[in-house]
């Protein structure tokens, strides 16, 4: 239909604001937001904020990455429990991305 806005799929082979924007939103609704509908009330952050977490979307090496504290493991545990490091790669869903552990 003329006139009405199409949905534009993210380009992750390279970096701009706006596709680390939609991702950041993207992963705080679905790891940071349980109590919003589509959230997952088991998922990573839901008993803390993304903001608590410090939650981080990035783009190194030519690849996009997510990270976060896991506040919810004890700090006397060893980094590489205490903080998650998600790839972000293109994939046939709804989004057209999924995150994956590296």
């Amino acid at each position: 239909m003329p006139g009405s806005p199409q949905s534009i799929p993210l380009n992750l082979d390279r970096y701009s604001e706006a596709a680390r924007r939609q991702l950041y939103d993207a992963i705080l609704l679905s790891c940071f937001s349980p109590w919003i509908e589509g959230g997952d009330p088991d998922g990573p952050g839901a008993f803390y904020s993304a903001e608590a977490a410090e939650l981080c979307v990035f783009f190194v090496w030519g690849r996009w990455f997510a990270m976060w504290n896991r506040l919810e493991v004890p700090p006397y545990d060893p980094e590489a429990k205490r903080v998650e490091l998600l790839r972000i790669k293109t994939a046939d869903t709804p989004e057209g991305w999924v995150l994956c552990e590296c």
